[in-house]
């Protein structure tokens, strides 16, 4: 372990700081809220997030400094060189997390895999903690995919909102595949006998805030058929169609042992929480973050880059309006100088021509003089 040292100063520096391996001591008075990011053991991509925050505090040891530089670059690099990349070996392939992904996934447009629709229908559902988290590779997996994952046969492009955050067709989603198995949605009916029974416990079982419903047609809420796994990971969404049972029966059950001291909406807080994290195996709140600080941070840079493009580009249409409009004026102007010497010359021509009929017939009359003159001295 190396330490970063800072001098003394009120409120907001400490003595010093411990960090991970790779750094070089500075001795630099750090606000409190550096600390923070420093104090710990920072994960790889953590410690690149440090280094783009604080650049002129983090000073990384040569090796470390190649390392930041390769896991910087890998974000911008177009997803099937990033495939290829991850192809290459086990270290490669660990360099690829959520950051890099969504980000690459979100900056691609124009290809044919719609791997930016697909991260917007992901966040849609990650910011409501409605599915379970995909793995970096699944979300590599879903960013360059171009068949359902469940059939193999229909083609798609993206996500969908009516997909549940899985890789899957209209077909798939709504009616029994055709190579078999069951449909991945299936209708909760409120015309249940059960529902009838415990119907204020239900709803609030169906309108749970991190409960997928794909479709709701009357009395039918169409829900993620059961629990799937896909290359030994959770998808889809948290609650499935048997967990709505499964939750009220838990509250059931267990309400005479429930603590007479809280209130009645508690207790079925507690128990849908419970079933949540051990039924359903339900990631905590805080587990969404990367994806949606990823996703957000991305979009951010992304939209900010388009805002400047368009400012840049209305800039440049007013700047080529600018200098048409000074083209015309130059031009108009060179019109009406040409049509001004057009105009002397003329005025000059016509000049010159009077000033020739005028010596003309001064000429004539002088020699019309001279003649009389010559009549009158030889008469």
């Amino acid at each position: 372990m190396k330490t970063i040292s800072a001098s003394s100063a009120p409120g907001s520096c400490l003595e010093a700081a411990t960090v991970s391996k790779g750094y070089i001591n500075n001795n630099l008075a750090l606000p409190s809220d550096a600390f923070d990011l420093v104090s710990e053991y920072l994960p790889f991509h953590d410690t690149a997030k440090a280094m783009q925050f604080a650049p002129s505090i983090f000073v990384p040891t040569p090796q470390l400094e190649k390392s930041l530089i390769f896991y910087l670059a890998i974000q911008y690099l177009p997803l099937r060189d990033l495939s290829a990349m991850a192809m290459v070996s086990k270290s490669s392939r660990s360099s690829i997390t959520t950051d890099v992904v969504v980000r690459s996934a979100y900056m691609q447009t124009g290809n044919r895999f719609c791997s930016r629709k697909s991260m917007e229908e992901l966040y849609n559902l990650m910011s409501g903690h409605k599915i379970h988290i995909p793995s970096p590779l699944r979300l590599f997996r879903i960013a360059t995919g171009n068949k359902c994952e469940f059939c193999l046969t229909t083609r798609i492009r993206s996500v969908s909102s009516w997909s549940n955050g899985v890789f899957a067709c209209w077909n798939c989603i709504t009616s029994k595949r055709k190579y078999g198995g069951c449909c991945l949605s299936k209708a909760w009916n409120t015309g249940y006998v059960r529902y009838g029974k415990n119907s204020n416990i239900y709803d609030c079982v169906l309108n749970l805030p991190r409960n997928v419903i794909s479709q709701q047609y009357g009395k039918k809420y169409y829900l993620w058929a059961e629990r799937r796994t896909v290359t030994g990971e959770l998808v889809g969404p948290i609650i499935a169609w048997e967990d709505i049972d499964g939750m009220v029966n838990s509250i059931m059950n267990n309400m005479g042992k429930a603590d007479s001291s809280i209130s009645a909406d508690d207790y079925i807080d507690n128990q849908i929480n419970t079933y949540m994290n051990d039924i359903c195996k339900a990631p905590a709140v805080d587990e969404y973050n990367e994806f949606n600080i990823a996703y957000l941070t991305v979009k951010q840079d992304v939209d900010e880059r388009t805002e400047r493009a368009n400012r840049e580009k209305i800039e440049r249409s007013r700047l080529r309006e600018e200098k048409k409009r000074k083209r015309e004026a130059e031009q108009q102007a060179k019109e009406e100088r040409k049509r001004q010497r057009e105009v002397i010359k003329q005025v000059r021509e016509h000049d010159a021509g009077a000033a020739a009929v005028a010596g003309t017939d001064a000429a004539v009359n002088a020699s019309g003089t001279n003649a009389a003159a010559d009549a009158d001295v030889g008469n």
